[in-house]
């Protein structure tokens, strides 16, 4: 399982974080970040993302290797 191996930040958006009965010590579920931002994305190795223009313009900025889901 991935999430033994890997420290899991889910940004989940405003309002929209699932409750669920998952829990683990590697798997962060967050609402919503800001000024964090710029620190999650320095620490990542990887990002798995929806390809928004800010996301995209953000991940070329700081050169991470992505996985990204186009949006509808």
């Amino acid at each position: 399982m991935m999430i033994e191996y890997c420290q899991v930040v889910h940004l989940c958006g405003k309002g929209k974080v699932v409750a669920t009965d998952f829990r683990h010590k590697r798997y962060r579920p967050v609402e919503f970040v800001v000024d964090e931002m710029k620190d999650l994305l320095a620490l990542a190795d990887l990002v798995v993302s929806r390809a928004g223009l800010s996301t995209l313009s953000e991940l070329g900025a700081v050169s991470k290797p992505s996985i990204l889901v186009p949006m509808p």
